[in-house]
């Protein structure tokens, strides 16, 4: 069980985890005790202070499938607790930390149904920093199926995650904006803004082809 902090001990571990960014407790502490220390910073007053949980829970590895599993259920009632768009997306990148493990892509399946518009966006851009091993697949099929909601956290998180691929593949980023009539007109402008027109011609890798 977690201690109660004081605010003068919780300063100090903010300014200890933005000094450390490889911190023996991220790396040697159980998924269970990061989890625990990242809930109770997160019901703090302080805004810092779930800066401080993102800090303390991206820098940790998930050793198995199981503990990646406990950690992203635990992200979700993140998300959905305090909802900013800015500690929203930095918990994104904390899933997309455990995607490595098989199965992990499932669970975004169904969040990609959530009713919260957090838990959706979380789903759709966490797979931003994957590069080649990007499941085209289902980035593809997140954003055609929420193309036309003209929310704009969902808008700007499908415009944010095609333009993040297209950097890997953008003459597939650029098909898949001219073959979808319903896609809103700020995803469209962000997916293609870093496009150049020399871009090179090749089909999209799947990760079931490597």
């Amino acid at each position: 069980m977690v201690e109660p902090f004081k605010t003068a001990d919780i300063i100090i571990l903010l300014e200890y985890t933005k000094k450390n960014q490889e911190d023996t407790l991220c790396r040697t502490a159980t998924t269970q005790e990061l989890i625990e220390l990242a809930r109770y910073l997160w019901d703090e007053d302080m805004r810092e202070c779930q800066y401080a949980a993102c800090d303390i829970l991206v820098l940790h590895k998930t050793p198995n499938k199981e503990n990646a599993e406990s950690l992203v259920s635990a992200v979700k009632e993140l998300v959905v607790s305090k909802s900013w768009w800015d500690t929203v997306d930095y918990l994104a990148s904390i899933v997309g930390n455990t995607l490595t493990h098989e199965g992990m892509l499932d669970v975004m399946d169904d969040w990609i149904k959530d009713d919260s518009i957090w838990v959706r966006r979380v789903a759709i851009i966490c797979q931003n920093k994957r590069k080649i091993k990007t499941d085209v697949k289902r980035l593809f099929q997140y954003c055609k199926e929420h193309a036309s909601d003209g929310e704009f956290f969902i808008a700007k998180a499908i415009g944010w995650s095609l333009r993040s691929y297209a950097y890997t593949d953008p003459s597939a980023v650029r098909r898949f904006v001219e073959e979808t009539n319903e896609l809103q007109n700020l995803s469209k402008r962000e997916a293609l803004k870093n496009i150049s027109k020399k871009e090179i011609k090749k089909e999209p890798k799947l990760l079931s082809e490597e």
